[in-house]
């Protein structure tokens, strides 16, 4: 019963053993791939490990230093976004304001609190409220790969006397 216990062990000890020199295998030529190193090129931005001397003669152990694997997650980039109406600092009479522009097709807008989605030509509008005084309006569209585009601008209501 014991000997059965010890062989299991150490066959499982084999095992992990062999995983994780694959793994590790496997992941260095991942790392070498991802860099354009061919199998058995070390890195260029990585220092031998070894032994030099400092100022006064004593020795210093330098350690490998690798630079780090660039981001798998892909930047996210600006779209195009363009606003018509109304002008940037522009007074207004009347409690709201209809916001209007152009960005990507399909695209979902944002209008401080509003949302709406761009037409297929891009086109979209939004009434916006105002309260009296100095607004700033905040304009953000998003397409479906994760871009986006953001405007702000300002509208000052002043109600008619």
């Amino acid at each position: 019963m014991k000997q059965t216990i010890i062989i299991a062990l150490l066959v499982v000890l084999v095992a992990g053993g062999a995983g994780y020199y694959l793994y590790s295998r496997n992941k260095l030529q991942q790392m070498a791939s991802s860099t354009g190193m061919t199998q058995g090129e070390t890195p260029t931005s990585m220092t031998q490990q070894g032994t030099t001397q400092n100022n006064q003669g004593a020795p210093v152990t330098t350690i490998p230093t690798a630079k780090p694997l660039p981001s798998p997650i892909p930047a996210v980039s600006q779209i195009t976004l363009a606003l018509t109406s109304p002008s940037d600092k522009s007074t207004v009479t009347v409690a709201s304001v209809v916001v209007k522009g152009h960005t990507v097709p399909a695209a979902d807008i944002f209008v401080n609190d509003t949302e709406v989605t761009a037409d297929a030509g891009g086109n979209f509008t939004a009434q916006v409220s105002l309260d009296e005084g100095d607004n700033i309006v905040t304009v953000t569209a998003n397409d479906s790969n994760g871009s986006y585009a953001e405007k702000d601008f300002t509208v000052t209501y002043s109600p008619a006397q």
